[in-house]
This record gives structure tokens, C-alpha cells and sequence, in this order.
């Protein structure tokens, strides 16, 4: 089965390349790519561009793993391999590079490698290979629920990869168990740390909305942190976004966001002027120490003035969260609903007027794993119409979900409500 599945994805990229669908350099073939679909590395550090295959190899820490790549465009260069523990953040920078005319010459090596590195100048070669690369990589002997490794190549004879410099990237995650037999791994290794999880309960972009993340580190220490960005489906979507950091702007694509916030400083998000079309999800956000913050999210309607609100970012969940309405007076509430369950769950929906009177029968949503869920408060919930009162959503499995109101006047203006 992997014989027909390795020869079937050389067939893929040698089909792409020639087609020029596709700037296919090389092919990470064991361990599993942490990306659905490959475009050869292509794209920005530290794992290129794609689909996340959400695919996690188990391996023992203080042993080799089996390295296998297929390199299917020939520059003359070698491999880089690194790991990180707790976040993408902590693999390093791709190496300085010498270059002439905006050609590459040659990258820096790391001889002997530091820490996160675990092996630099692999492959060496100044002709087209024969057949695939393979190698063993010793892990250090430490344990994580979802490292990554790192693989990246440079390219000399080669010019700038937009977004990549002169080198393509390719990950794997890595769910690694130490050997109890084994010394520990260097003190200087970075140890996996709780990761503290939080969410946004709604982001839009597109079509007139537009969406500022903006994550707070009040604490001493630094703390890695990934944003992933759900749709309504729960499936992480792909999003061109600016994050900027310590006052530098950096344009991106990726179903997430992957970044350190220094202490006392705060991380920026921003989407959704470079959409085509509509977007709605929520964030999920999880990193290894504790953050605050929100998100801000502007729409700015063909006719009309702009209207902002905002989504508290929530580390505490519930399985029922209660929303006061008021859809009096030509007002009309809309509601956003995230839930963090694993797998697709039902949230029942009750109403009460003002005075507690129960208005009508438990309505029910159904909504996918880590899914989410957008809509006018009336077009579900008729019994809401012309009144005022409360919304109490609970989830059939327990697990926590995320709501936020929002308010439109006849005006054409919003406002945003939070969850109770």
C-alpha cells in the first residue's frame, strides 16, 4: 500500500511539473506530510503552504526516525532538519544566504548544530539524484503530543521563492514518547507544556467585513501561540492574512497562525479586505501560557457608515451560555455559535420573554465538530420576533460552545453582544 502510494504521488508531481500547474521542488514522503496537498515546499516558513492533513506519526524520543524525500526539481544545495516542541514558533530562521545578482551561491550550516537543529548540510549534492533521499534522524528523548519536524532545502543556482527566499519547506507532526531507559534529552531542549486553549466565537471577512484579532501577553515570559481559523464546518480554512509583530507586518496564507507574543506586547490579525468572497468562523486559539485579548470586527456597507463590535477572546467554557435579545423597536439580533466538541453535536436553543415566560418549543442546531454557526435570530427562532427577553443554548454532549450577539439597528449599525 505505501509502495502504490509513494509511486502514485511521483506520478502526481512529475504530471503537475510538466502541466506547470505546480513549481514542485521536493516531496516529503516519510514521515507523513503534516499538509494535505503538497506544492513541493513551496510557500513561507516554516511548513510552506496547504491544506493541513491533520495526520500525527508516533515516534520514541532517544531513537532514529526514517527520513525518505523525493526531489523532483534538481538545484544544486542540501537539507536542513529541526524540531519544534510546543509551537511552530520555535524552529529557527531559514539560514543567511549569499547571493550574487539575486542568485543564490550558498547557505550558512550549522557545524556543530544548535538546538532546536537536529542535523544540517544532509544531502549534499551538486547533480540530480538517482532515487530518493534516505536517511535517520536521532529525536532527542523527550515527549510531545504534537512536535514538529522541519525539513527545508536550499537551492543554489536558484532565485527568490516568493514568500520562501531560496529554500522550500515541508513539515511532520510528531507525537513523540520518551524512552524511560535512556538520559533525559539536553537540558536546553524546550519541555512541552499544557497548552492553554481560548476562542474567538465569531470572525468575518469579505463581502464588507473585515476582522482585527488582537492577542495580549501580560505575562513575563514569552508564549508561543497558534491561531487556527474554523469555518462553519469546522474544518480549518485557508486565509491570506497580515499579522503583524514587535511593529512588523508580515502577509501570509494558512488555515493558521503560528507566532510567539513577547512579553507585555500583543499579536495582530487582520483579514479579510484581501477576500474574495465571504468568510464566517470563529478562532481557535491555542498556546502555552495564558492569553487575553479579542477581536474587533468592521463592517463597512456599500451605503451607510461603518459599524465595529467586538468578540472577547474566551479561555472558559460552558456547555450553557445564555444570550439576551432585543428584537424590539426594529431591532434584529443576530448569533454566532462555536462549539469545541471533537464531534458533530446537537445545541438546544430555549427562549424566555422578559417576564420568563417560555416562548414557544426547545429549537435544536445541529453543528459539526469544532463547527460554528451563524444566523438571524428570528429566521431560527421565530417566537424571538418583536420581542425581548433570552436565548439559552446548550450543547447535547457537554461540551463547551462560544456565542455572541449581534444587534442591528434600523439604522443599518450593529453592535455586539456577549455570551452569558
Amino acid at each position: 500500500m505505501r509502495r502504490l502510494r509513494d509511486g502514485l504521488l511521483r506520478v502526481l508531481w512529475v504530471a503537475t511539473a510538466a502541466a506547470g500547474l505546480a513549481h514542485a521542488h521536493f516531496a516529503l514522503l516519510q514521515p507523513p506530510s503534516a499538509l494535505a496537498i503538497e506544492d513541493g515546499g513551496k510557500g513561507a516558513p516554516p511548513c510552506a503552504e496547504g491544506p493541513n492533513s491533520n495526520v500525527v506519526t508516533d515516534a520514541v524520543g532517544g531513537h532514529p526516525i526514517a527520513i525518505r524525500l523525493t526531489e523532483f526539481v534538481f538545484h544544486p544545495g542540501h537539507y536542513r532538519f529541526a524540531l519544534s516542541v510546543n509551537s511552530r514558533a520555535e524552529l529557527p530562521p531559514d539560514p543567511d544566504v549569499a547571493s550574487q545578482d539575486g542568485i543564490s551561491i550558498s547557505a550558512a550550516i550549522q557545524n556543530p548544530v544548535k538546538i532546536p537543529v537536529l542535523a544540517d548540510g544532509v544531502f549534499v549534492h551538486d547533480s540530480p539524484p538517482t532515487d530518493d533521499w534516505q536517511t535517520m534522524i536521532t529525536l532527542p528523548n523527550l515527549s510531545c503530543d504534537k512536535c514538529t519536524l522541519q525539513i527545508i532545502e536550499f537551492m543554489a543556482e536558484h532565485g527568490l521563492n516568493p514568500g520562501g527566499g531560496y529554500f522550500y519547506h515541508h513539515c511532520a507532526d510528531l507525537r513523540i514518547r520518551a524512552d524511560p531507559s535512556l538520559p533525559p534529552a539536553d537540558a536546553a531542549w524546550p519541555r512541552a507544556v499544557t497548552q492553554s486553549r481560548s476562542a474567538l466565537a465569531h470572525i468575518a471577512g469579505g463581502d464588507g467585513w473585515a476582522t482585527t484579532i488582537t492577542l495580549v501577553n501580560s505575562s513575563s515570559t514569552t508564549v508561543p501561540v497558534t491561531v487556527t481559523f474554523r469555518g462553519d464546518d469546522g474544518v480549518a480554512t485557508s486565509l491570506p492574512v497580515t499579522v503583524r509583530q514587535q511593529a512588523v507586518d508580515q502577509q501570509i496564507t494558512g488555515s493558521s497562525v503560528n507566532g510567539v507574543v513577547n512579553p507585555n506586547s500583543t499579536m495582530l490579525i487582520s483579514m479579510g479586505d484581501q477576500f474574495g468572497s465571504l468568510f464566517q468562523g470563529w478562532a481557535d486559539v491555542q498556546s502555552s501560557g495564558p492569553l487575553g485579548g479579542c477581536a474587533i470586527f468592521r463592517q463597512t456597507p456599500k451605503q451607510g457608515s461603518p459599524s465595529e463590535g467586538t468578540v472577547p477572546l474566551q479561555s472558559q467554557f460552558s456547555s450553557t451560555v445564555t444570550l439576551p435579545f432585543d428584537n424590539s423597536g426594529g431591532f434584529v439580533m443576530g448569533v454566532a455559535v462555536a462549539t469545541l466538541s471533537t464531534s458533530a453535536t446537537n445545541i438546544s436553543a430555549t427562549v424566555w420573554d422578559e417576564s420568563g415566560v417560555q416562548q414557544g418549543s426547545v429549537q435544536t442546531l445541529s453543528i459539526a465538530a469544532g463547527g460554528h454557526s451563524a444566523f438571524v435570530l428570528t429566521d431560527q427562532l421565530k417566537s424571538t420576533a418583536g420581542k425581548r427577553g433570552i436565548v439559552r443554548f446548550q450543547s447535547a454532549d457537554g461540551s463547551g460552545i462560544v456565542v455572541l450577539g449581534l444587534r442591528f439597528s434600523p439604522f443599518g449599525t450593529f453592535t455586539s453582544v456577549p455570551g452569558i
